[in-house]
């Protein structure tokens, strides 16, 4: 695992059918080995943000470095991107592109051109860390949510990244299965992969991130440390975020 830095720099998006910015000058670094919570009601740019530094989505203005190299859109540099910064979307379905698990998390590298023996000690390192040999061989859609979201995580490990960005990951998850997420992301963080997870849960956040980014109307109002800014009343009235239960239980 390399020690990653990742700069968006004054970063514009906005889609074609409106004259609206999406995402309206942001500045961001993020770099391995973080913990980092996005926040910001709905609608307020947190998955076009994802998709911009996935390189999804292509900016209207603005710049994204590597380790203060700035890349372009080229294959090339799409794909080490891409390698670099994992995304696992929201709903896991709408990644899936092999009809079982094995065959999924096995298409990332195979697609990267790594030799049939590589591609298998690839997946097999990723089923172990994850303890899912029992869905190697299972049809993706026989799976649970849970279990769904476990196979896009995987997909994602299998490339190598170095930041590993979750979009709304314990949405529509139950207790249990919220529970077996945060010991996977303890696993992914004790490898120095950075994590940067979008939620609404504030108390999600505030137990789990060292780090929070509050976005409103597209532009980051507050980026520091979770405790600090999570406890800040006008911070959160700002973005219409409740505080978290325990700053709630002290302010009584």
């Amino acid at each position: 695992m390399r020690n990653l830095n990742l700069k968006l720099k004054n970063l514009y998006f906005k889609y074609s059918a409106t004259d609206i910015f999406a995402i309206n000058g942001i500045n961001l670094e993020v770099n391995s080995g973080e913990k980092l919570a996005v926040l910001g009601e709905n609608g307020m740019g947190k998955s076009t943000l994802f998709f911009l530094t996935n390189g999804v989505y292509e900016p209207t203005e603005g710049e994204i470095f590597l380790n203060d190299k700035k890349l372009t859109r080229s294959k090339k540099d799409l794909i080490e991107l891409r390698k670099s910064v994992g995304l696992v979307f929201q709903d896991p379905e709408t990644q899936f592109i092999a009809p079982t698990v094995e065959e999924e998390i096995s298409f990332g590298p195979i697609n990267l051109g790594m030799s049939p023996s590589h591609v298998q000690n690839v997946v097999d390192e990723v089923i172990e860390i994850l303890d899912m040999e029992r869905l190697r061989n299972k049809s993706l859609y026989t799976l649970s949510g849970g279990e769904k979201k476990l196979v896009s995580i995987a997909s994602v490990l299998t490339m190598g990244p170095d930041i590993i960005i979750f979009d709304e990951p314990i949405s529509g998850l139950d207790y249990s299965n919220i529970q077996t997420f945060k010991n996977v992301l303890e696993i992914l963080y004790n490898k120095g992969i950075g994590l940067v997870i979008s939620v609404h849960d504030i108390n999600f956040a505030w137990e789990w991130a060292d780090r929070v980014v509050i976005l409103s109307d597209g532009k980051i109002i507050a980026d520091g440390n979770a405790r600090e800014i999570l406890s800040n009343e006008e911070i959160l009235k700002k973005a219409s975020l409740e505080k978290p239960d325990l700053v709630k239980f002290y302010d009584l």
